[in-house]
């Protein structure tokens, strides 16, 4: 008897987060092959997991002296970029009608490349002959965030010394089996009514990238507190005692640094007290890549674990083919001047 499709694709989407350290490695590989050329100012276009990438990307070349300003989740380049600074155009599928619009936009203003497995981008930045990196393709694209990561990162490793050892040591991170807890932790997401995500500093990244994975794999209503700015306004809102239901994560790594451990500790307590039922995830991880990545590793893993248990695919995504659809064509009809 065949497997059902629902265990048949989680068990699917389960092995490729947990190749996420091959992935990586492979993605490295290309892009130290296609070498992004120099730069004042560092800028990103990208939607969903390739956005993703380009800020994850963006604040480890930071940490390695890039100027990194910012990842443009729009079809409008930003306003900062000049001759001197570089906008690199990430997505996967390379049909992202947002990113193929920004990029287009920005030519003759900024220094451009791109990264994706093909599509139209790959065909406009070869018309436009700009750094390419060529990424393998036939994914699904939030399984992806790795491999494209890895490919931004070796594109850039011959300009900015220690990034090849922060990648060594991601790898080594993202290979390891995931901790036991995070059965529990899927158990006790997928009975919630609304699961919040905390994460303080680079975890507020990967808090981010929990709650997209719930919601596309999980089909899950979820929020991601990021700390500290959510402790000047979001956390007000627990003083009214949630209704029963709610979930919180925590995410904790020795990459935040001694104040966001402080704080995520007094924030797990002040969950706790309001009702809320808290779990606290150590990803157990040295290094600023290592804990990002690992956190988005584990999301995957465990949002795939938290669809079985509601009996929902986490493979198809039916309203995001929807909404790519309508996407394209108002980026036809702007460009057509309709």
């Amino acid at each position: 008897m065949p497997e059902p499709p629902i265990e048949e694709h989680a068990r699917y989407m389960t092995s490729i987060y947990r190749s996420a350290g091959d992935l990586l490695r492979e993605g490295y590989e290309a892009g130290k092959a296609v070498p992004f050329p120099a730069h004042e100012r560092l800028g990103f276009c990208g939607m969903g997991t390739s956005g993703f990438a380009g800020e994850i990307s963006g604040l480890t070349l930071e940490a390695h002296g890039a100027r990194y300003c910012s990842v443009t989740r729009s079809w409008r380049p930003p306003s900062w970029v000049t001759e001197r600074d570089l906008l690199v155009a990430v997505s996967y599928s390379g049909n992202t009608a947002e990113t193929i619009d920004c990029l287009a936009s920005a030519r003759g203003r900024a220094r451009l490349a791109a990264v994706t497995s093909g599509g139209l981008l790959g065909r406009k930045a070869r018309e436009l002959a700009i750094p390419l990196v060529l990424i393998r393709g036939g994914m699904p694209q939030r399984t992806t965030l790795p491999l494209m990561v890895g490919a931004i990162l070796g594109a850039f490793s011959g300009s900015y010394s220690g990034v090849e050892g922060e990648v060594a040591t991601a790898i080594e991170a993202l290979r390891r089996p995931e901790p036991p807890v995070l059965d529990e932790i899927a158990e006790s997401l997928a009975d919630a009514r609304l699961v919040v995500v905390a994460g303080c500093g680079p975890l507020a990244i990967a808090a981010r990238r929990w709650r997209t994975e719930l919601a596309e794999n999980a089909k899950m209503i979820a929020r991601s507190e990021e700390y500290p700015e959510s402790g000047h306004n979001d956390l007000v809102s627990y003083q009214a005692k949630p209704e029963r239901g709610v979930v919180a994560l925590v995410l904790r790594a020795p990459a935040e640094g001694g104040r966001c451990s402080m704080i995520m500790e007094a924030v797990a307590r002040i969950y706790a007290d309001a009702g809320v039922k808290v779990h606290v995830l150590d990803l157990g991880v040295e290094g600023l890549l290592a804990s990002m990545l690992r956190g988005a590793q584990l999301a995957g893993i465990a949002s795939v674990k938290a669809a079985v248990l509601r009996g929902i695919d986490p493979l198809e995504t039916p309203l995001l083919s929807r909404y790519r659809e309508l996407q394209g064509k108002a980026s036809k009809t702007a460009r057509e001047g309709r």
